[in-house]
């Protein structure tokens, strides 16, 4: 089963992946109709509120994956680091 998350709905058309993913995807999730400042986070917190691991690529600097890190922290999600 496929699933595609959009943290904005007018960047669809801009997926590294390629536009024919979506096709595949039974379900579509759009973040935000438009770029806020934010949707990048809300995008990351909705992820983690629909987990029950999260696995983070991180090195450990400030980042939104950092932000995510202590959100799942704060949800009580279990959590695997691949330190890069």
């Amino acid at each position: 089963r496929f699933r595609q998350l959009l943290p904005v709905a007018e960047n669809e058309h801009v997926l590294s992946v390629g536009a024919e993913t979506l096709d595949w995807c039974d379900k579509k999730t759009v973040i935000s109709e438009k770029y806020t400042s934010s949707c990048m986070q809300d995008m990351n917190q909705y992820m983690v509120n629909k987990s029950s691991l999260l696995i983070a690529v991180w090195n450990g600097k400030p980042s939104g994956t950092e932000n995510t890190v202590g959100y799942a922290k704060e949800k009580g999600i279990k959590i695997v680091i691949l330190d890069i």
